[in-house]
């Protein structure tokens, strides 16, 4: 029997990535606390990181 895939929400991904960037605990200890594999803690703060960027050159001063 398969296991049912997780969806996470758009609001507990972006607080997971932004306290891995505050770098006050480990990307190991963030995701055992929250119960996920740390490579989606790394997925996921590259992905918001390259986000970042495009939408910075968007941005017309």
């Amino acid at each position: 029997m398969s296991r049912k895939r997780t969806v996470y929400t758009a609001e507990f991904k972006t607080r997971l990535v932004l306290e891995v960037l505050k770098e006050e605990k480990t990307l190991v200890e963030i995701a055992s606390a929250n119960k996920i594999t740390p490579l989606n803690l790394r997925i996921g703060r590259r992905y918001f990181l390259q986000m970042r960027n495009w939408q910075w050159s968007l941005v017309k001063l």
